[in-house]
């Protein structure tokens, strides 16, 4: 598997949490990610913002997430295996049709 791309179901608020995104580096700047992001939309009928986390270090996958029009929240503490990571919560907001 060179990449994939996981979402949460559309919660009754009417929002969908992208859990997770993934392509290995050399798949990495070909448009995959958006086309993984944008599949990921289109099967979550009825949603209307799409939230992520990403690491605020995390440079690339942060840029990704700023290119693609997704807002940043809030950051937060987050505990990782004895870790604390610096973590950005993100919000595309949909455009309903």
């Amino acid at each position: 598997m060179n990449g994939f791309a996981n979402f949460s179901p559309v919660r009754e608020d009417g929002t969908v949490e992208l859990t997770a995104i993934y392509l290995k580096p050399e798949y990495q700047g070909k448009g995959i990610g958006s086309a993984l992001l944008q599949e990921g939309i289109l099967h979550s009928a009825g949603a209307n913002e799409v939230y992520a986390n990403v690491e605020r270090d995390n440079e690339v996958g942060r840029k990704f997430y700023e290119s693609k029009m997704f807002a940043r929240v809030t950051e937060f503490d987050d505990e990782f295996d004895g870790h604390t990571l610096k973590t950005l919560r993100m919000v595309l907001t949909l455009e309903l049709s």
